[in-house]
């Protein structure tokens, strides 16, 4: 069953969960990434994180998958510093919103590459410059040469010995999610780009972690970056959300509300059954 991403409130816990309580708040990630849609899910606590009470459940099930992806990217992994350049291919989804917006908090300048019916949502969040996926490839478009220190590719599809040609010296080309085939071609020829270039071309691994969960929902609550929603839909309405996003016409993550009427009521009757991303 799909679905990763799941915020609601704990129905009930294992004799050995001392952590949390049923009535307790929560959203966080599905171990194997599937599951969530569905009225009740079971996991392991430690994949979990108490709602902050200013916190929507729809903003909260909006959060963890890409969320996570955009913290390891721009801040555990990509190191962005004040005044670097950063490009984000395919950020008018879900984690590309995020990546974009934690460049920019992080001081970057960045490019958003997208469809061109796109460029204004990726201008509300955040991107200092759109480039149109259907018109301009800044693999090899002579004004992205050698423009950036990373750049961040959510729908890889491009050789590994073209994309570095984007980077600077020293700079970071990180896969998240594309083709099979170019993810297996990053993971074989990164090292010997690293040892021709000095650039990093690789896939980025990102583990399911509580900490980043937790450390991105922090800049979430002080307004530093907001989670893109594209929209919310009833659970009855499922085929439709998937369709749209099948057709990659969703600018930011869609939502699913298991039952409506709970998600933004805590302390209601009996468990809820709230959004799932």
């Amino acid at each position: 069953m799909p679905g990763s991403d799941v915020a609601g409130v704990v129905a009930a816990v294992g004799s050995d969960v001392t952590g949390l309580a049923p009535g307790d708040e929560v959203y966080g990630e599905l171990a194997g990434y599937r599951g969530g849609l569905a009225e009740y899910v079971a996991t392991p606590p430690d994949l979990l994180a108490r709602k902050p009470a200013e916190l929507s459940f729809t903003d909260a099930a909006a959060i963890p998958q890409a969320g996570c992806i955009a913290w390891r990217a721009v801040h555990e992994t990509g190191k962005v510093r004040p005044g670097d350049k950063g490009l984000v291919n395919g950020a008018g989804g879900a984690g590309g919103a995020f990546v974009v917006g934690l460049a920019k908090h992080a001081g970057a300048e960045v490019t958003a590459v997208d469809r061109a019916e796109k460029a204004d949502h990726l201008r509300r969040v955040g991107a200092d410059r759109t480039v149109a996926c259907e018109t301009e490839d800044w693999a090899t478009h002579p004004d992205h040469r050698e423009r950036y220190d990373l750049i961040v590719d959510l729908v890889a599809r491009r050789s590994p010995y073209r994309v570095h040609r984007a980077l600077r010296p020293g700079g970071a080309y990180y896969v998240v999610g594309g083709l099979t085939r170019t993810l297996l071609a990053t993971l074989a020829a990164g090292p010997a780009i690293r040892w021709l270039t000095g650039k990093r071309v690789r896939v980025l691994v990102v583990p399911q972690s509580r900490d980043d969960l937790v450390a991105v929902t922090r800049l979430v609550t002080t307004s530093a970056v907001v989670p893109a929603i594209d929209h919310v839909h009833p659970f009855d309405d499922v085929p439709r959300a998937f369709r749209r996003l099948a057709s990659g016409a969703n600018r930011g993550k869609i939502v699913v509300e298991v039952a409506a009427g709970h998600a933004d009521r805590p302390g209601g009757p009996g468990p809820t059954r709230p959004p799932r991303a």
